[in-house]
């Protein structure tokens, strides 16, 4: 009994641990990541002219 109860609580203890590294992380992912969106469609939007047409 003791020795499942040890073990769910090292699992426990692990999730907790990679949860706290995902949401580190996040902080530096997300930003990155919107920002090269926003990037992305400003140049999406340079490249195509008002009516609707690619420019050469």
């Amino acid at each position: 009994m003791t020795e499942s109860t040890n073990e769910n609580q090292h699992k426990l203890k692990l999730l907790h641990r990679v949860i706290s590294k995902w949401h580190e992380l996040k902080k530096i992912i997300i930003p990155e990541y919107e920002k090269a969106k926003s990037d992305f469609f400003k140049a999406h939007k340079e490249m195509w002219n008002t009516n609707g047409r690619f420019k050469r």
